[in-house]
């Protein structure tokens, strides 16, 4: 990806934002156009990773995304949220902002909305919440797991080969799934290139997989050893976050 671009990409985010943040303040914002802004700052931030190769900007724009989107959810009536719409999610995990993941987590749905998600998509987020989040004991993580693969039904996902491994306490199974994970991502990106179904400030996440290094984040909690500077996991988004967390940032594209 052009550099050159990387400066247009992020101006264009912040022109977005001025124009919706406004309607997630005032609680007239969908799930949809929440989910937008979150994604605004994530390109953001991965945009100023790579123009600056640091983390700070990096880890303040995804700051931003989780407090926004627990914001958000803290509004949102239960019958309509859709737990697998989890984007944000990843981005606290990844700044490191440990308060506002357990926020997500506790106002997430924790049943499955039938009318809005696949079962398998909602079965991959709710373990990670009840696992990492809301302490579950080991037989319910098995539970999950078991009730995620009879969805499956024999169909691969590597999501759920993940899930599994941090079930089961497999660390090396966990890295096979990992990789497996990033490949199948990469190859969806690429289609949708090909295709031209994709815009270019949209297919910039695909240089820096946030979901990736958020399930690498909560592997190293559990002491687990976890591969670095591979594509799109490059080792600078690992580094210790140096921001003041705030509830409000948010409100201020320009911050």
């Amino acid at each position: 990806m052009s550099s050159h671009l990387l400066p247009v990409f992020a101006h264009n985010a912040t022109l977005e934002l001025e124009e919706h943040l406004p309607n997630v303040l005032n609680g007239s914002a969908s799930l949809v156009e929440a989910l937008f802004c979150c994604e605004q700052y994530r390109i953001k931030a991965i945009a100023g990773l790579l123009l600056t190769a640091e983390s700070e900007l990096f880890h303040w724009n995804l700051h931003k995304s989780a407090r926004l989107w627990s914001f958000f959810l803290s509004q949102l009536s239960e019958t309509v949220k859709v737990s697998s719409k989890s984007a944000p999610f990843f981005d606290g995990i990844v700044c490191q902002d440990l308060s506002v993941s357990i926020q997500i987590a506790a106002n997430s749905r924790r049943t499955w909305n039938s009318t809005e998600e696949y079962e398998d998509d909602f079965l991959y987020v709710n373990f990670l919440m009840e696992k990492f989040f809301h302490e579950a004991p080991d037989f319910k993580q098995i539970q999950i797991v078991e009730q995620y693969g009879q969805v499956l039904d024999g169909m691969e996902d590597p999501r759920f080969d993940v899930c599994s491994a941090f079930a089961n306490h497999l660390p090396i199974e966990f890295e096979s799934a990992l990789f497996h994970l990033l490949d199948a991502q990469e190859t969806r990106m690429n289609r949708m290139r090909a295709l031209e179904v994709v815009l270019p400030e949209v297919a910039i996440q695909a240089t820096v997989n946030v979901e990736a290094a958020g399930l690498c984040v909560l592997a190293r909690s559990l002491g687990w050893i976890t591969p670095e500077d591979v594509p799109a996991l490059p080792s600078l988004i690992f580094s210790p976050a140096s921001i003041d967390y705030s509830d409000t940032a948010w409100q201020d594209p320009h911050s």
